[in-house]
């Protein structure tokens, strides 16, 4: 081999493999084959797993990144919800969540799927003492228009609450753009730092996931751990995804989610 094919050699591979171990273990044309045979299976993997740890580690950084900015929604959105809502009694805790949810008789009944009676008092207890475990795919009324939903017609009013619209200019404007008389801030809010020039199904996913459990008792924002629990990326996938025209022509049936039903109205 030249002086000139080895050099070029040396710049295709990575450190660490040796040239002078694949020349003596096969000397002559031969070994020069296998080598160059070696040499170009090893850079092929090299490539290949450079590429792979580059991907994974973006992966994780955006991952990182996502996380933290749901940590941060979730703590200012705790304290903020309570001057998203009307005055309450009793009134609602700002640094607590133990007294929301289920636990708190006006919170409750922006929690509560219209298949349950709010008002009915065993159905209050065995929601607070968790012995009714609320189905992802029910869609709450705190997503409705004045909370009120109409049985009959269940996309008059979906995502048109109070809440939701304060608490997504909150998080993608500014806190102070919540107010309704319009935002004090005079820097450039969320929105505009990252492009975002539209609502999208999944803005409005996020929005009423970060709701649902600032409204909740809950103390820690994941995935359903424990039977009781509600499931809030179920509840995330369900606002996206929903049932599909194909879904149903297939089964003949729903799971008795609110999208199903809405879907069934349309049909």
């Amino acid at each position: 081999m030249t002086r000139k094919r080895l050099l070029n050699l040396r710049k295709m591979i990575p450190s660490g493999i040796s040239l002078t171990q694949f020349s003596t273990q096969y000397p002559g044309q031969r070994g020069s084959s296998l080598m160059r045979n070696g040499l170009q299976k090893r850079r092929r993997w090299y490539v290949f797993t450079h590429t792979a740890c580059r991907r994974s580690l973006i992966s994780l950084q955006l991952d990182k990144g996502a996380s933290t900015a749901r940590s941060d929604d979730v703590s200012s959105l705790k304290k903020a919800i309570v001057d998203f809502l009307p005055a309450c009694d009793p009134p609602i805790s700002r640094n607590s969540k133990t007294r929301r949810g289920f636990n708190h008789p006006y919170i409750g009944s922006l929690l509560c799927p219209t298949s349950l009676d709010w008002n009915d008092d065993e159905i209050r207890r065995e929601l607070r003492d968790e012995v009714i475990t609320v189905k992802h795919t029910l869609w709450p009324p705190f997503l409705y228009r004045d909370y009120a939903i109409d049985p009959d017609d269940l996309l008059d009013g979906l995502f048109e609450s109070s809440v939701l619209l304060k608490a997504a200019r909150h998080i993608f404007i500014s806190p102070s753009s919540a107010d309704e008389e319009g935002s004090r801030s005079t820097r450039a809010g969320n929105a505009a730092l990252n492009g975002m020039t539209r609502v999208t199904p999944a803005s409005i996913a996020y929005v009423a996931t970060q709701v649902r459990f600032a409204l909740s008792s809950d103390m820690v924002f994941g995935r359903k751990i424990k039977p009781a629990q509600f499931d809030l990326y179920a509840f995330y996938d369900n606002i996206i995804i929903g049932p599909s025209v194909e879904t149903l022509d297939e089964t003949g049936d729903d799971d008795g989610g609110t999208a199903a039903a809405i879907l069934a109205q349309l049909r």
